[in-house]
């Protein structure tokens, strides 16, 4: 029985879909990923909201404690940072996922295109074209992906050099008020 052109058109778009499984590996990764610094975002907002409304009755009293003042002056600052750095991380993460989404629909164009350039030639160069131009918006995504992970600590980081502040600066007061 002689080879048919259509023979080849299930194996020549298999090709594609190898890197096309990849990217869904990294999509799921990285939606659960995104999934988990919109609910960090979230958190900040809610800590950041309690702290605008403990220090705006911190300062209707009469006399508050400097304590208090100084705890709403450190920290509420610390939150704008965190947040300002954790939602660029969700902005980096979306175009991850922008990437990598934009590589699988270039890359079935050129599954698409590789099985039918089986029977029709002249899309073979077509289907190169497609998978070369997949394989560049993967590394997009990739590299976004890359720029989120390291900068994913940097919130942790603030977070605790705020209240390194805090505490050096309450040990501050504390001890002047036992001179006292």
């Amino acid at each position: 029985m002689p080879d048919s052109p259509w023979s080849h058109v299930v194996p020549s778009a298999v090709v594609p879909v190898v890197v096309i499984s990849a990217c869904g590996l990294l999509c799921l990764a990285l939606y659960n990923r995104l999934a988990a610094v919109v609910a960090r975002l979230r958190f900040f907002e809610r800590e950041r909201l309690e702290a605008l409304v403990a220090q705006a009755r911190t300062r209707r009293h009469e006399s508050p404690s400097p304590e208090d003042l100084l705890r709403h002056d450190t920290m509420l600052p610390s939150l704008d940072n965190q947040i300002a750095r954790v939602m660029a991380r969700a902005v980096r993460l979306q175009k991850s996922l922008i990437g990598l989404l934009t590589a699988v629909a270039v890359l079935l164009l050129s599954s698409l295109c590789s099985g039918l350039g089986t029977v029709s030639p002249a899309l073979q160069p077509l289907a190169v074209v497609f998978f070369a131009l997949g394989l560049l918006a993967m590394l997009v995504g990739v590299l976004f992906a890359l720029g989120e992970m390291l900068s994913a600590l940097e919130p942790v980081r603030l977070e605790a050099l705020a209240i390194d502040e805090l505490a050096e600066a309450l040990g501050r007061m504390g001890t002047r008020e036992s001179e006292v």
